[in-house]
């Protein structure tokens, strides 16, 4: 049979298959239809179109970055992250007064005063301590010097990897690099971050004298308050005894007056809080490269809620090893409680940078709470919430709690991605952006 001849008997049978269709196929057919070609409703008016980067054009890198927001997915969540943090920096520099009475107190007896001023903007910003061990770290730094941020909340690994800079470098390695040969060697591997052991020594050699000076302070310093509540203790004494008997405990010397929860300076001992503790060693370290000296110099406060966790914990253990209760050093962790928790209450709103999650995040977040919520939100992890935990929680999470305020519009983003990659385009659009314009017009 020919080609043309083959030809002829398909269509033969495709004619005859069509004749003899039954109503019920042609039924299936219709629905099939109705079902891929269903019809839209029209897309409202002003929606975003999806739009990359055009390279036939001249791009600068602010309109590189700018240009993320129409890609998509993750690209798209970190412009939304950039619109975020630029609403924060809106506000904190908003003109008008630095704050903003929202209304009275009233005194138990009538009298009205006017409640503390408000800050406009607190920018938070917390992060794990790997993000200071990573090359983000000169980031928070210009950030701290610049004052853009208010408040910075991180790990005590935070904390001492940025003093340890000081002193000796961190360098490159590889994910993948044997685990049981680098510790033969002493190198301390961070991902794909190589830290010599020998840095925790010099760390511990810098800390050790200057917890001795602290525990010196502490103790001068509750001295002191002790031969003062002698003092008025005797002082009543006396007055009590001048206007007649009355029974009045004096303390022996060798222990402490028991507290009049009346007289309030009775009451007061002398521990430092984590975050005087870490103002002090930024006081201490007096290095232009560290986060915690700019944090130190412009009185941003530096919370670190698990402070004993990590090298700084192992400083403390062996400074308070086999001594007296009175020869210990001893912080306040509830009076940072109160401080940040206070930050929180007495701003006009508050936007929150959280990068990595962990113990950091949630203290952010918790604070917050005290509010009623951030009104701005942005987080950068790469953990899922598939397990429940708080590091991969959403913001839609932190909202359920009361943690992020609902607002008419979204007013929070988490981003999925290294912080490493993401961050430090998000700042140049951002703070350095505000910081470049500050410039031109002065």
């Amino acid at each position: 049979m020919t080609n043309q001849g083959a030809f002829k008997e398909v269509n033969k049978i495709r004619n005859e298959s069509d004749d003899g269709e039954s109503s019920d196929e042609k039924s299936g057919i219709e629905d099939a239809k109705s079902s891929v070609f269903v019809k839209s409703n029209k897309i409202p008016e002003n929606t975003d179109i999806v739009e990359g980067i055009n390279f036939e054009k001249e791009v600068n890198l602010h309109e590189f970055v700018n240009q993320y927001k129409y890609m998509g997915f993750q690209a798209t969540n970190m412009g939304i992250g950039i619109d975020e943090i630029n609403k924060m920096i809106h506000f904190k520099y908003a003109e008008g007064e630095e704050g903003i009475q929202d209304d009275q107190d009233v005194d138990s007896d009538g009298k009205h005063h006017a409640l503390p001023k408000k800050k406009k903007c607190l920018i938070w910003l917390s992060f794990t301590s790997n993000m200071i061990s990573s090359g983000l770290r000169e980031i928070f730094v210009y950030l701290a010097k610049k004052k853009f941020i208010d408040v910075v909340v991180t790990t005590a690994g935070g904390v001492e990897e940025d003093i340890i800079k000081c002193f000796s470098k961190t360098y490159l390695g590889d994910f993948n690099l044997n685990g049981k040969k680098l510790r033969k060697k002493g190198w301390n591997r961070i991902g794909n971050l190589i830290v010599p052991n020998d840095n925790y020594c010099k760390f511990e050699d810098w800390l050790q004298p200057l917890l001795n000076k602290m525990l010196h302070e502490q103790n001068r310093k509750n001295e002191e308050l002790f031969l003062k509540k002698l003092d008025k203790r005797k002082r009543r004494r006396e007055q009590e005894e001048k206007n007649g008997p009355s029974s009045v405990h004096t303390p022996s010397p060798h222990s402490n007056p028991p507290c009049d929860s009346s007289d309030e300076d009775e009451c007061d001992m002398f521990y430092l809080s984590p975050s005087e503790f870490i103002h002090k060693l930024g006081e201490e370290i007096n290095d232009e490269s560290s986060l915690i000296y700019w944090c130190y110099k412009n009185d941003i406060p530096v919370f670190c809620p698990g402070l004993t966790d990590g090298s700084l914990g192992d400083n403390l253990f062996f400074h308070n090893y086999g001594k007296k209760i009175k020869n210990n050093l001893i912080l306040d962790i509830v009076k940072d409680i109160k401080k940040i928790n206070s930050l929180a209450l007495n701003c006009k709103k508050s936007g929150i940078i959280i990068l990595g999650g962990g113990l950091p995040k949630h203290h952010v977040c918790n604070a917050n709470l005290m509010r009623n919520g951030a009104d701005f939100a942005v987080y950068v992890n790469t953990a899922n919430e598939y397990d429940g935990s708080d590091s991969g929680a959403n913001t839609t999470e932190a909202l359920s709690w009361g943690k992020i305020k609902a607002g008419h519009t979204n007013n929070h983003v988490k981003v999925f991605g290294d912080a490493t990659i993401l961050f430090p385009l998000m700042v140049l659009n951002t703070f350095y952006l505000h910081d470049r314009r500050g410039k031109q017009l002065g």
